[in-house]
């Protein structure tokens, strides 16, 4: 299982802070102030912080930084990670739903076979 890194990092072992303007988890927010007053984990901080998601929120982007083919493919990794999660527990509260049903269903047949026995 991949390691969830604190707000403000990223990278295979959460060792790469994220590069001004982006902040905050997976650096997919972008800071709207002075790189001076942009803290990587928070945003912009000061009376008049102002801060907005970016519209790339999987891979963090910046005109000074280039990011590697290895950033680029645990950001990717990552996404594909939470959606298998997600696909992963869909299905499993499905089968439980089934399985209530088919339980159910069998339970009604069952009842409904021992009235019209001893009739």
């Amino acid at each position: 299982m991949e390691e969830e890194c604190d707000a403000g990092k990223f990278g295979p072992r959460c060792e790469k802070v994220c590069p001004y303007p982006n902040y905050g988890n997976l650096c997919v927010f972008k800071c709207d102030c002075n790189e001076n007053l942009c803290n990587p984990s928070d945003g912009c901080s000061g009376l008049y912080a102002i801060t907005k998601e970016t519209s790339t929120p999987n891979v963090p982007y910046n005109d000074d930084h280039t990011y590697t083919d290895e950033e680029a493919q645990y950001h990717e990794e990552s996404r594909r990670s939470q959606y298998m999660q997600f696909v992963t527990v869909s299905l499993a509260v499905l089968v439980v739903v089934m399985c209530i049903i088919y339980v159910g269903t069998k339970s009604i047949v069952r009842r409904r076979l021992s009235t019209d026995t001893t009739c």
